[in-house]
């Protein structure tokens, strides 16, 4: 009997015996961080509670409160294998302590490929699942206009912008994951890690990509998480 989701898999008593056949591995064992403590958590949350509308823009308050949505996002909550405040330790976790610890994670696309190469063979294969809907993790840079920021602190932010943006870091920072921020440099060559682990499920194309929610959604959207543990 195959299960599609991460919450039937989380329900089943018997886990990976009615998984796949494999009582030996025990319950399925899923982590994500803490959504009031990491960046990432919050991400968790949001795809989650359009996951369960079945939408990928305007969530609302009224989604929330939906009881049957509560309900769902209580069951999912307590039946979670760990809460880390941090992607990186999450990660780090799974590719030390592997499956006697976890199954799945849901952790930012940067970090499955950083620790790639670490986990590959350790316990297996290690795969990268996109989930249908996702959600981009971007990092605004501004140069602030403020009384006490002279115009040095502005042509020193805008050298650093440049630097940020230049050909050699954006390389690198592939190189560790991250897609870049400028578009003159392609993700589609044969050096890059997502041609490398194409195999182990990298995809250079997402499936749908959801808005992000307001902010009073996301007030709500914690609170309503705090209530559920």
């Amino acid at each position: 009997m195959q299960k599609q989701t991460i919450f039937e898999a989380l329900q089943l008593p018997t886990g990976w015996r009615e998984i796949a056949n494999k009582p030996e591995w025990g319950l399925f064992k899923f982590g994500h961080t803490h959504p009031l403590e990491s960046n990432s958590g919050l991400i968790t949350l949001v795809l989650m509670a359009y996951d369960f509308h079945n939408k990928c823009r305007q969530l609302e308050v009224s989604d929330l409160v939906d009881i049957d949505f509560q309900n769902w996002l209580r069951s999912f909550s307590r039946s979670i294998s760990g809460l880390s405040n941090s992607s990186g330790n999450l990660m780090k976790d799974m590719v030390l302590k592997g499956p006697s610890v976890y199954d799945a994670l849901f952790v930012y696309e940067n970090l499955a490929i950083d620790y790639l190469k670490s986990a590959q063979g350790r316990w297996g294969n290690f795969y990268i699942h996109y989930p249908e809907r996702n959600l981009w993790s971007d990092n605004p840079y501004y140069i602030l206009k403020t009384p006490w920021a002279t115009e040095k602190h502005h042509h020193a932010a805008r050298l650093f912008l440049r630097f940020l943006l230049s050909e050699p870091v954006q390389k690198q920072a592939l190189v560790h994951g991250f897609r870049p921020g400028n578009p003159a440099i392609p993700i589609n060559e044969p050096d890059s890690p997502f041609v490398q682990y194409r195999s182990a499920g990298l995809s250079i194309d997402l499936n749908q990509v959801c808005h992000a929610p307001s902010a009073e959604v996301l007030e709500n959207l914690m609170r309503t998480w705090e209530r559920s543990r």
